[in-house]
């Protein structure tokens, strides 16, 4: 299998992050400015709507995995709320970029992230822990699991990255 790093315990101060995440406005992918495809709902670009947040990940993701961010000539961020209604609408993908998602709703053992080989078997899972940071590679088949909620307040919240190389 293709490189997945997982850091628990990645997120300091997760629970206040979490609270300014709800704060940000979230739009559908109608909504959305770039044409993309995804389940739920996100915010636009950290960089642009929140980037403090943005330049603490970033700095939390150099520090943590030693990443080289020279190599990317683009770093997307996103919160993303996903709710229990779109469980039936995400699906097995890859992205077109090197992907980080970091867990900041609280703790759900029922949800997560799975990850497949080419004959979309799971081969990995990493369960839905608070503050947890999940890294990987371009390529790399996975999907949302056990998407949760019913609002804001209780659904499945992630800071997504997409990082695409040179």
């Amino acid at each position: 299998m293709q490189q997945v790093t997982t850091l628990f315990d990645f997120l300091p101060y997760v629970k206040d992050i979490y609270a300014l995440s709800k704060t940000l406005p979230f739009y559908t992918k109608e909504e959305f400015p770039e044409k993309s495809s995804w389940p739920g709902v996100r915010t636009n670009n950290l960089k642009d709507s929140c980037p403090f947040l943005y330049i603490h990940i970033l700095t939390l993701l150099q520090q943590s995995i030693n990443i080289n961010f020279n190599e990317y000539k683009n770093i997307s961020m996103y919160c993303h709320l996903r709710l229990q209604e779109d469980q039936e609408k995400d699906w097995i993908h890859t992205d077109p970029s090197d992907t980080v998602i970091v867990y900041l709703s609280p703790t759900n053992l029922n949800s997560g992230t799975d990850f497949y080989d080419n004959r979309e078997n799971t081969i990995a899972s990493v369960k839905f822990i608070q503050g947890t940071c999940v890294f990987f590679k371009e390529g790399i088949k996975h999907c949302s699991i056990g998407n949760h909620g019913d609002s804001i307040d209780n659904g499945r919240m992630t800071i997504n990255l997409f990082m695409t190389r040179k």
